[in-house]
């Protein structure tokens, strides 16, 4: 996809999404394709809570092509396909090209809204890298840097402890409930209200209801 004029104010976002579409292994109950949807649809929700911002001037997907993802027409989306997946951390690093306002979403937050993403890339704009934990306190599931030469992501294992010993602030806000909220399991997904979740996850959720 042709390149977007992006505002130096603009925040350039990075969903990592080929290593979810093949891990969640605690969703392995589910048929692959189930799986496979269910995980997209989240995706997608993420997405189009993304594209409510003004001042996000590109969502790349990395590791498969957006259209795999979804056919939303918006241009800012964009794609960064791998056919070789060499960990969250350094797949994004190969995807953020000359960009230098950073933020690192991870696919896996169903009621994400636009209201505490503007919030969060307001309060990650003061620092030179941040990040917002989980809701156990102990994993990511945003990182952002303003300035390129200090992106350092530490997905994984204690990344909220990693995050903060290379020096990220954690943010934190009584608006972060959709964005600390990810899902590994159904588990995660039953603790969210069906209102609360975004509306492509909600439809898988209801039509597995009725089944």
């Amino acid at each position: 996809m042709s390149p977007v004029d992006n505002d130096v104010g603009n925040w350039d976002v990075f969903l990592p999404l080929k290593q979810f579409v093949t891990g969640k292994s605690r969703l392995q109950g589910l048929p692959n394709n189930e799986r496979k949807s269910l995980i997209r649809a989240m995706a997608n929700d993420v997405i189009d809570a993304i594209l409510q911002l003004s001042n996000v001037g590109s969502i790349t997907i990395v590791g498969l092509h957006h259209l795999d993802v979804t056919t939303n027409p918006d241009l800012r989306i964009r794609s960064f396909p791998l056919t070789q997946m060499t960990g969250i951390n350094n797949d994004v690093r190969r995807a953020i090209g000359a960009s230098n306002k950073i933020s690192v979403i991870l696919p896996d937050l169903p009621s994400i809204t636009s209201a505490e993403l503007a919030i969060a890339l307001d309060l990650a704009s003061a620092n030179e890298q941040s990040f917002i934990p989980d809701f156990s306190g102990k994993g990511t599931t945003i990182y952002f840097v303003t300035n390129s030469n200090a992106f350092n992501p530490q997905f994984g294992p204690n990344s909220a402890l990693e995050h903060l010993k290379n020096g990220a602030k954690e943010l934190s806000h009584p608006a972060f409930a959709g964005i600390m909220r990810d899902c590994d399991d159904f588990t995660d997904l039953g603790q969210i209200p069906l209102s609360a979740l975004g509306r492509a996850t909600r439809s898988i959720m209801e039509h597995r209801m009725r089944k």
